[in-house]
């Protein structure tokens, strides 16, 4: 039974990769700490991009994108993993919590053709 159930479970990985066409999607990860994000400048292509946004900081974080209308707010010690769309062009990140962006937690993400 147990066997039935893993070759269905790869037969499904399988078909859903088929399906998708297995697209590569950039990932980035931006650490989070007092008062500073790490990289803070980010060069990808444009298209989809998964941010991995990791808080190594001893205090809470958020990291808002120019355009973007959500921020995304996490404690110390977390991780969030989310996916944004953006077109050619140049993106200011901030932390708009508290006077964090005043202190240097600022960014520029690139994005290329």
């Amino acid at each position: 039974m147990i066997l039935r159930l893993v070759a269905f479970a790869a037969l499904c990985l399988i078909t859903t990769a088929t399906l998708s066409g297995c697209k590569h999607i950039p990932s980035v990860v931006i650490l989070a700490t007092e008062y500073e994000f790490s990289p803070s400048t980010i060069e990808v292509k444009a298209g989809q991009i998964r941010i991995d946004l990791r808080n190594v900081g001893n205090s809470s974080h958020a990291l808002r994108i120019e355009g973007q209308q959500e921020k995304v707010v996490i404690a110390p010690g977390e991780r969030r993993v989310f996916l944004i769309t953006l077109s050619p062009g140049s993106y200011r990140f901030t932390c708009p919590l508290g006077d964090h962006e005043g202190l240097g937690m600022t960014g520029t993400l690139v994005v290329h053709p």
